[in-house]
Parts: C-alpha cells; structure tokens; sequence
C-alpha cells in the first residue's frame, strides 16, 4: 500500500481525544472513541497489506506476524519494564499485585479477558490503579490479527478452487460484521462490560476498515463529494468525542459515529486531493500519528502513577505534566525503540527478533507470576507500613463462603446463615460490599439477640428487582431470585439492607425497554419491594462517612510519600451530604414498614467523623468499615434488632 499521510493525521484524531480524556479534560468526556478510530485504521490497513500481497503471490504467514512483531512488542515491553519498576517502589502489595496479574494477561494478549474478569466498568475509579488497563485494546487487536490473516488467506484459496468470485468473500465480511455489530447492539444494554472487552463484538469495527480496503465501495465521484464526506467523518469523530460520556450506552449503535467518521476519511481521502487530507497530513498531526502507539502505550501508566502518587491532590497541573512527559517518553520511545527494530533488520533479523520476543515474554510472565503469587511482595514496603494493611481488612473469617458467592449459592439452602448457632433464620442482610463490611458486627450483634439470619451480598448489587442496572456485567438476575426466595419465608420478618446509597443513585436503570436515572429508579424499587411484602419490617443503613483520606491505603500513602495522617472530615459537611441523598430516597417514607437508622453517631462527634479513632483503624478504604471495628463494636448494630 502507498503511504498515506493523513492517516497518521487520523492516527492523531484518535490518540489525542483518548489521552485528554484520562487526564480528565472535560471537553473530550468521550475521549475513548479514539479507540474505535484506531480499529478502523487497523483493520484497513492490514487488510490492504495482506489483500496486496496475496494479489501479488507473496503473502506469507511469517512475514505477516514477524511485521507485528517489530510494530508491537518492543515498545509493549519497554513500556511494560519500566511501569513495574515503578510500581516497585510506590504500589502497594494488592495494587502491585494486580499489576503483576494484569503484564501477565498483556503479554499473552488476553488483557481484554482479564480486566472484563474482575468485573469492574472501565469507567470506574478502580480503573486509576490499573497502569495495564489500556492494553485491552491491544488484546482486541491481536487477537484480530491471529485468525483473520489465516481466515482470509484460505477463504481466496478456497474461492479460487471453487472458481467462485471474490466479490463473495466481501459478503462474507460484511455478513460477519453484521453478526459482530448486531451482537455489540445487543450487549451494550444487557452485558455492557463484556461487549466492551471482547473481540466478538468489536471485530465489526475492524472489518469495517477491512471493507474499505477490498473496495466494496467504489471511488468516490466528484471532488465536492470527497470534500463533504471527509468533513463529515472528522465532524462524528469529534462530536462523539465531545458529548459522548461514561453513561453513554457503549459500544454498541453509538459506535457507529466514531467508527464511520473514520471510515468516511479514509474512504473520501484516498486516492485525491482534497483540503480535509491536506488537514490532517499537516506535520504537527502528521508527527502525533507517527508516534501515536507509544504515546498510547506510555500515557496511561503515567497518568496511573500520578494519580496514585498525588491522590486527591493529583489537580490539572499534575495531569498537564503527565500528558506532557508521556508525549517525551514516546517521542524518545519511538526513536530509540521502536525504530530500530522495524529498520535495522540486519542486525535484529527475523531469526533473532522472535529469539528476543519470545524469551521476553517468558522473562516477563515469570517474573510477574512470582510477583503476584507472593502477594504482590509486602516485604518491599516499610514494617509501619505493612502493620497498618495487615490491621484494617473488612474481609471476615466467612467473607469468601458468604459475600460474592452467588455461583456457590444456586439453591436457598446454599446460603449462608448466621448468628445464634441454635436458632432458625428470622432476618436477611441483603445489599452490596457495605453490608458484607458490615456482616461481622451485625451478626455477632444478632448471636447476643439469639438470632440468626441469612447473607446475601454481592459486590455492588442493590435490591431494585423491578430495575435492572445497565453499567454492570452482573445483572444479578440469580441475586434476585434469592431474595425473593428467602422473602417468601414466612418466618423471616426483618430485612436488612445496608447499600451505598449514594453510589446506588448515580447509576443507571433498565424497565423492561426503559432507561431510568437512579434517582427515580431506586427510591421506586424499594417502595415497591416494601408493598410487596407488607407483613416484612425493613431496615435501612444510611450511608456512613466517606472520604478519599480514610483507609489504609490513604494512611499508607501519607507514611510512604508524606502528607497526612489525620484521618477525619468534617461532620457538618457529611450530614449536608447525606441530607442531599435523603430527600432523593424520600418516597420511602410513605412506606410504613421501611425504617431509617445508622450508626454515624459511633463514627462522628460534634465537629469531625474519623477514619481512625484512638490509633485504630476505623475504615478499610474510603468507604468500607474494617472487620475489626465492626466486631469491636457489635453493640451499634443492636439497633436493627429493636
């Protein structure tokens, strides 16, 4: 293929919405479309080298692979050294840890896979602690490039011997890109998180390059035509980059924008001089392009770092200097990485790159594996240190047999029950990781009352079971059929649900074809679950303090970095705060069997709430009670007995 410049303009158009948006520029809020601009451009481009190739009787397989080789791994690595000597010194074990799993996963191209695995939306803050997230994309891609060469290779032999036309393998794509797209459709509403991560449902976008390159379009005809329609694909790619959002529903439909405004550019561009291609063939954007993979490889990590270095005190500064240093780290990354092994190819030879790529990969899953099988290596990190993790867990003795067990726990007698050893269940625990953060002291609370009860928690799920919530891979259909197992016991007459309410609320619903804002949708659930089940008392936590300051990690941070160590927050800002959440949940109060309490009064004096109190850790994380805490001080959870 010939070289075209305002590719690498379009290369640009996609890198630099996706690196302002994870340093948090508010204008590029969808940012992340980048991605789907760079599938088009890929699968357009490989497509037309392999399709050149194979006209010409020279494709081979090895070639093929030995080119991604030298485009891909070498920066990959260099990227993936320095982030774990990085995260040597300043992560702590758990986040190190992950970090370990997560070079595993990339360096088998299955990072995709694995961060769809821990369940957590990419837009979740968790994803700040994760300098490997960004690989998916990478994942996508190469797992793309593992079939589809072979796919195409034998589907024109195929046709060739069956002396069919070629126009067939276009349908072939296009009826495969249809069953990919209708399957992202789909899943962008009923399994959000795995149509975000997985090849199945991204490989439309790629075959959409792929298309253009086989020329199922014709050329376009007339210059203002080529004119219009390359505006008009830079104008989708910037509109879904400016109002597209993190409660977009994505991929999916609105994917469409993104990936046919770069498909419209390369299209109308090709082939004729046009003012859009002279636009992005400028060398400012031109240069960006050239540069794009390692400045997509280095960004993030630096982005990570920050953050987790600075925490709350990371502002614009701290984010304008790590999308300044990761512009460096590629420049230099492409210069003295990248380019020596796509062009001195007599010194790195075929022979001696896969040698290289190979033992690389050996080198870097072994030693990540030993990381995160030592528990991300507590031993690296100061003994205060290690003291003050090992004391605020909020996992207890049963938390892996009760809490996030739904696959365990397909029948009602699977649940867990406890309390009183000798008496009948009576009461449920139902709610999301506050209520199993709680569990220890509520049930050591209902053993002094004799008491006995079941738990059912799970990681972020809320009994709204006339709403189904759409930013999450566990629909938790089987969570809801276990409650209203259990609720149609007779002898259970006490609900207990301890939920972050204010998380609760900043998501978003499904009703059958409906999208519902929390803030309607939560407060209308519950009210009906109550008038379900009238003869039932409900008990509702209110949310307790939150801080980005309280938790262990925040107190290890301040001891490892400097800063500080006085966990609190201010009392009357918390009680405006849930005040602000309390008038949104008010419909529950028509409800005569739902009742309000908390246990802020243990957490609070007069003027401060505490994330530790008399030396002791109070919070496990900014939001989590400690499991010691919650034991030590059973007594407050009496209340929900009374």
């Amino acid at each position: 293929m010939n070289y075209r410049p305002d590719i690498d303009g379009l290369r640009a158009l996609a890198v630099l919405p996706v690196v302002l948006f994870h340093a948090g520029v508010p204008l590029f809020s969808g940012g992340y479309v980048g991605v789907d601009v760079f599938f088009v451009i890929s699968g357009f481009l490989i497509t037309g080298i392999i399709k050149t190739e194979i006209d010409a009787g020279r494709f081979s397989i090895i070639r093929f692979y030995e080119r991604r080789a030298r485009r891909i791994l070498p920066a990959f690595f260099a990227v993936v050294a320095v982030t774990a000597a990085i995260g040597w010194f300043i992560m702590l074990p758990d986040d190190y840890g992950n970090l370990a799993a997560s070079i595993v996963a990339a360096t088998l191209f299955l990072s995709n896979i694995f961060f769809w695995a821990q369940s957590g939306s990419y837009f979740d803050a968790p994803a700040e602690t994760k300098p490997m997230l960004h690989t998916w994309s990478l994942a996508v891609e190469e797992q793309f490039y593992l079939f589809f060469p072979v796919v195409l290779m034998l589907a024109v032999w195929a046709l060739a011997r069956l002396k069919r036309s070629q126009g067939l393998l276009i349908w072939l794509i296009v009826a495969a890109s249809l069953v990919s797209f209708a399957l992202s459709a789909w899943g962008a509403y009923y399994k959000p998180v795995a149509t975000f991560y997985w090849l199945p449902t991204r490989a439309w976008e790629l075959m959409l390059g792929s298309l253009l390159a086989l020329g199922v379009l014709g050329p376009v005809r007339g210059r203002l035509a080529a004119e219009g329609l390359s505006y008009f694909g830079i104008g989708l790619i910037l509109f879904s980059s400016i109002f597209y959002s993190a409660t977009t529903v994505f991929p999916g439909a609105a994917a469409l924008l993104p990936t046919f405004g770069a498909a419209l550019i390369i299209y109308a561009v090709g082939g004729r001089e046009t003012s859009a291609g002279q636009l992005l063939a400028i060398w400012p954007l031109r240069f960006i392009g050239l540069i794009s993979y390692s400045f997509y490889l280095w960004h993030w990590p630096v982005i990570v770092f920050v953050k987790y270095y600075y925490g709350a005190a990371a502002g614009a500064y701290h984010l304008a200097a790590a999308v300044l240093l990761s512009l460096l780290l590629a420049i230099l990354s492409w210069r003295y990485v990248e380019a020596p092994f796509r062009t001195n190819r007599q010194f790195f030879t075929r022979r001696r790159l896969f040698a290289l790529s190979g033992g690389a990969m050996a080198v870097t899953t072994a030693a990540a594996a030993f990381v995160y099988l030592g528990d991300g290596l507590p031993q690296r990190l100061p003994q205060e240190v290690r003291n003050v993790l090992e004391n605020s867990q909020y996992r207890d003795a049963r938390f892996e047999e009760c809490h996030n067990a739904t696959e365990r726990q397909a029948r009602l007698t699977d649940l867990c029950i406890r309390g009183a050893s000798a008496a009948k269940p009576s009461f449920v625990l139902v709610g999301d990781s506050h209520a199993a953060a709680t569990a220890a002291g509520l049930f050591e609370a209902a053993e002094e009352k004799e008491l006995a009860g079941y738990q059912l928690t799970d990681p972020g799920w809320r009994p709204t079971l006339s709403y189904r919530m759409l930013a999450h891979e566990k629909q938790y259909a089987g969570m809801d059929r276990r409650l209203r197992a259990v609720l149609a016991d007779e002898a259970i007459d006490l609900v207990i649900i301890v939920v972050y309410w204010e998380a609760a609320i900043d998501e978003t619903y499904v009703r059958g074809s409906e999208l519902v804002e929390g803030e309607d949708a939560v407060p209308d659930a519950l009210v009906q679950l109550a008038a379900d089940y009238p003869d039932k008392e409900f008990i509702l936590f209110r949310d307790i303090p939150v801080s980005d300051n309280f938790g262990a990690e925040a107190l290890a941070k301040a001891m490892m970095f400097g800063g500080s160590r006085d966990q609190k927050i201010s009392a009357q800002a918390y009680r405006e705060e849930w005040r602000e959440v309390a008038a949104i949940l008010s419909p529950l109060r028509r409800a005569e069997n739902v009742k309000w309490i908390g246990i802020e009064d243990v957490l609070c004096d007069r003027r401060f709430c505490y994330g530790r109190r008399n030396g002791a850790m109070v919070y496990h994380d900014p939001d989590h009670l400690t499991t010691r805490f919650a034991e030590k001080n059973a007594g407050i959870f009496e209340r929900a007995f009374e």
